[in-house]
Formats: structure tokens, sequence, C-alpha cells
């Protein structure tokens, strides 16, 4: 009798200790606490729709990708309208699906942050030192939007429901590496770039208009030197408080999250992130509600035991064979499908900027070093000799 109670303590602890749980201590606690895997179930596909809709605004080719364009200069891109499709069948003869519009109108054209920069770099006020992190924060960006837009539109060719079982980890794994990208980008190349707004100074005299910009060159010697003193600082401070960190997880985060903002049309509605969610727990209900049943049992067997876990699979058992009619796994009827339609890549126009800024962008290709010397605006050291030169002979 003792060794038959010893025995059975023996194996309670062992089964506590593995996790589990005895028929006769059920651990009702750990069971309810393992039901918010379906809160993590439905964050999972709540990414998905994200992923699934990003694709969808990457072939429409709405993004902000091209620097010249707006919302970064006031040049509007041509972009072709075209639908796209979602929610595809996956077993119909031919195959069908809806049609999403995400067109490039008033209010997909519209970004409230890159739209206050441009007015800021417009305005009588501009002043060149806030110039030099908006040039590095709009390259920046206008990259990891060419860079997601290329990504999702090729993401876009794969099946329908491979971007929705695995969406989510997919861009959990690209996110990290376009973020190492940008690191790397500001460190080598955009940090230095755009020093050469150290050697620019804004001339405009009326509080009014767009700003004058001139270069700053050797024949202003405290000017200049300040310049020079601003690289030097600006070089120490990229090591010591590593700025491309912040730049980079700043831009990632910035183009991400406005994808959500993005609007289109959907059987003559209006649709956002929020019905593309909405729908893929319609259309894809049978997978969501498989995965969730599948950790709700599995959690019965181990936290309450093998009679809940049995009687758990007995109630699926009915409501799957519709003894209890609650249409848990029954599909959908959606008439709204149509034939599919092509996944080529919306037409873009790129456009070159014409406003006062194309000149800067111009000499920018050279560097700041070459534009002290050669600059166009000023003349650069050699222009300004032959001033000086000029007006003592004139003497």
């Amino acid at each position: 009798m003792t060794e038959s109670s010893d025995t059975s303590v023996i194996d309670e602890k062992k089964t506590e200790s593995e996790g589990g749980s005895s028929d006769n201590n059920p651990s009702y606690g750990k069971f309810l606490m393992s039901l918010l895997i379906i809160v993590f179930v439905l964050i999972y596909f709540s990414i998905s729709s994200y992923v699934l809709y990003a694709c969808k605004i990457a072939q429409s080719n709405v993004l902000p990708t091209d620097i010249n364009c707006s919302p970064y200069t006031d040049n509007e891109p041509d972009i072709k309208s075209i639908e796209t499709n979602i929610f595809k069948t996956i077993f119909s003869d031919p195959p069908l699906s809806m049609k999403l519009n995400i067109p490039y109108d008033k209010y997909n054209s519209k970004n409230t942050i890159l739209d206050t920069l441009r007015k800021y770099k417009d305005s009588s006020s501009s002043y060149f030192l806030v110039n030099y992190f908006i040039s590095i924060f709009e390259a920046l960006v206008s990259k990891n939007f060419a860079i997601f837009n290329y990504i999702f539109n090729v993401l876009n060719q794969i099946p329908e429901v491979i971007i929705v079982l695995f969406g989510p980890l997919i861009l959990s794994f690209i996110a990290p590496f376009v973020g190492l990208f940008d690191s790397v980008y500001v460190f080598f190349y955009l940090w230095f770039y755009n020093m050469s707004w150290f050697f620019k100074k804004n001339t405009n005299p009326e509080a009014k208009g767009k700003p004058v910009w001139e270069d700053v060159t050797i024949v202003e010697p405290i000017s200049y030197s300040c310049a020079i003193a601003l690289v030097i600082l600006f070089t120490i401070l990229l090591f010591a408080t590593a700025p491309y960190i912040w730049f980079s997880f700043i831009s990632v985060f910035f183009v991400l999250f406005t994808m959500i903002s993005y609007k289109g049309k959907m059987n003559q509605k209006d649709v956002n992130i929020f019905n593309i969610f909405l729908d893929i727990l319609k259309f894809y209900k049978i997978f969501i509600i498989s995965i969730i049943c599948f950790f709700v049992t599995t959690s019965a067997f181990v936290n309450l035991g093998i009679v809940p876990g049995l009687f758990s699979l007995v109630v699926l058992g009915c409501i799957y064979f519709n003894v209890i009619p609650i249409n848990l796994f029954a599909p959908i009827n959606e008439t709204n499908l149509t034939s599919i339609v092509s996944d080529e890549q919306a037409l873009k126009d790129s456009c070159t900027s014409q406003n006062s800024s194309s000149q800067d962008t111009k000499k920018a290709k050279h560097g700041f070093l070459y534009n002290t010397i050669f600059g166009e605006q000023t003349g650069g050291i050699g222009k300004q000799l032959k001033k000086i030169n000029k007006k003592m002979n004139n003497r």
C-alpha cells in the first residue's frame, strides 16, 4: 500500500516537472494561460495581412521611391493605375480573385513628415545644418522605399497562401538585413557625402521666397574654417555616438509604418489595412481556426489530462461534421470573384527635379571638396581669385 502511494506521488511529481498535469490534479491556470495563444495567432495573422497588403502596394508602385519626385520635391510622378489580385481561389478552375486598386491619388500621395521636410528645405529660413540631416534622412528613406518596394513586389509573385502563412517570418528575416544595409550606407557614404551642406550658406535677405544657396570657399576664411571644423566634428561624432544606428532604426520603422496609411478600393468600397485583416480572417478562416484548435487541444491534454483532452477532440469532431451546427469550419461563399489579372508591377515614369535644389543636387555629385574648389554658384577658389585680381587691377 505504501509502495503504491509512493509510486503515485512520484508519477505526479514527474508529470508536473515535465510541464504536464495528472488527471487528479489538472492545471487550470496553465490551461487558461495557454489560451493566450489565440491572441498570438491573431497578432500573427494581422502581420500577415500587413505583408499581403504591402505586396499589393508594391505592385501598384505608389511608394515614394524616387528622391527627385514628390514628396521629396514638387514634381509629381506619373503612375499607371492598375488592379491587383487579392484573395485568390486555390482550387477553382479557372482561378479567381477579388480586385484591389491602390491609386496614386491626393490621399496616397501625401506624406506628412516628408511634406514638412520638403517645405522646410524650400523656406526662406532654411538652415544648412538642418538640411544636412534632412538630406541623409531623405536619401535613406527613399532607398528603403525602393528596397521594400522591390522585395514586396517579388513576394507578390509567389502563391498568396504562402504570403499569409509565412509573411511575418519573411518580414522578420528581411527587416534586420535592411537595417544593417542602412547602417553601412550611412556610415560609409551618406554621412560624408552630404557634408557639402557645411560649405553652403543661405543668402536670401528676405523672410519670404525660396532659399538662395551659395558656396562657402577659401576666400571666406572664417566661414570656411567653421565648415572644416564641422567636418572634423561630425567625423568624430560618427564614431563616438553611432548615429547610423538611429538613422537605420528610424528609417526602417518609418517606411514600414507608412505603408499602413495607404488606402485602396475593393468592390467599389474604400479599404485600408484593417479591412484586409478582417477579410484575411474570413478567407483563411479554416487555416486560422485549425491552428487555434490544434494548440487548444494540445494544451488540454498537457494541462488538464487525458479525459478533458479526449473530450475536446470529441467536441471538435462534432463541430467539424456539423453535429454541433456553428459553421466554424464552413468555408465562405464569396460572390465578388472575377478572373485573374496580371501580377506585373504598375509603370512609373521617373521625374527630374526642377526646383531650386536641382543645382545643389547636380554639384553634389562631385562632393563637397570639389564644390569648394570648383563651385558653380560662387565659382570656387579659381573664380574668386580672378575677381580679387580684377579689383586690384582696376585700382
